[in-house]
């Protein structure tokens, strides 16, 4: 009845993965990513691999920066989950995200 908005509100997930093509495996090398996002409107959980994550910045507010940390795991999954307040997501809803 809402058009799906409840699905677009409630997950939203992004796939890290990384390639090396010269130098030792992923398995034999930790790397540490530390990712900046932010919502709208509000974000509920981040996990990593199955992990709940720590979370740094205020998650009931867009307009502030939140960051994560995690090591990379290959072929894990990154998930961040939240909600829009308003009724429409896809005209007004937002998720924005920067690794390193």
């Amino acid at each position: 009845p809402d058009g799906g908005t409840s699905f677009l509100n409630s997950f939203l997930s992004y796939q890290v993965t990384a390639l090396a093509s010269v130098g030792p495996s992923i398995e034999e090398v930790s790397q540490k990513v530390e990712c900046d996002f932010t919502m709208d409107n509000f974000v509920d959980s981040a996990s990593y691999d199955g992990q709940s994550l720590d979370m740094v910045g205020d998650k009931n507010s867009w307009s502030q920066v939140k960051t994560i940390s995690f090591d990379l795991v290959p072929e894990a999954f990154l998930v961040v989950c939240g909600r829009n307040q308003e009724g429409n997501s896809c005209a007004n809803g937002g998720f924005a995200i920067k690794c390193t």
